[in-house]
């Protein structure tokens, strides 16, 4: 078992531009269709709520961060 575990976090540590289980162009995908779909609806953008406006910003940024730290 903690042989197992051992395995594992080698595995996880093994490379820094890894991120979990997405691949570089999927996270490219999903950052352009998420900036689209809100450019192409402002007005669903601004129906929502305030706290939802700020998670969304907030996952966008992060996953431009993670585009940037995965493309060095």
């Amino acid at each position: 078992m903690i042989n197992n575990f051992s395995k594992l976090r080698r595995k996880s540590l093994r490379g820094r531009n890894s991120l979990c289980c997405y691949s570089l162009p999927s996270l490219q995908i999903t950052q352009w269709f998420f900036f689209l779909f809100l450019l192409k609806n402002p007005c669903f953008y601004a129906s929502l709520s305030k706290k939802f406006q700020t998670f969304l910003s907030f996952s966008y940024i992060f996953l431009s961060l993670s585009l940037s730290w995965n493309s060095e």
